[in-house]
C-alpha cells in the first residue's frame, strides 16, 4: 500500500506540496522529487526564504485546480 508518509509516497500518490507564508504572501511548490525517497513528508516545516517565519504547508492533488494564497494567478 502507497502511503503519503514518505517523500516517495507523496510523489507516487500525485500529491503537491506548497508552502504558504502569511506574513509575505507568497506560496511556493515543493519539488518532492527531489527529497530522499524514503525520507519523513508528514510533519515537515519549511521557513519562507524572505521573512524566515514558518509556512504553512498545502497538500493536494496534482489534479485538483486550486488558487493558493500569495500564488500568481494567470491572466
Amino acid at each position: 500500500m502507497t502511503t503519503n508518509a514518505t517523500w516517495g509516497g507523496t510523489v507516487a500518490l500525485n500529491l503537491t506540496l506548497h508552502v504558504y507564508c502569511p506574513r509575505c504572501n507568497r506560496s511556493v511548490e515543493i519539488d518532492m522529487t527531489k527529497m530522499p525517497p524514503e525520507g519523513k513528508a508528514i510533519g515537515q516545516t519549511f521557513r519562507c526564504m524572505e521573512c524566515g517565519r514558518p509556512g504553512q504547508n498545502i497538500v493536494s492533488h496534482k489534479s485538483a485546480n486550486h488558487s493558493y494564497p500569495g500564488s500568481k494567478r494567470p491572466k
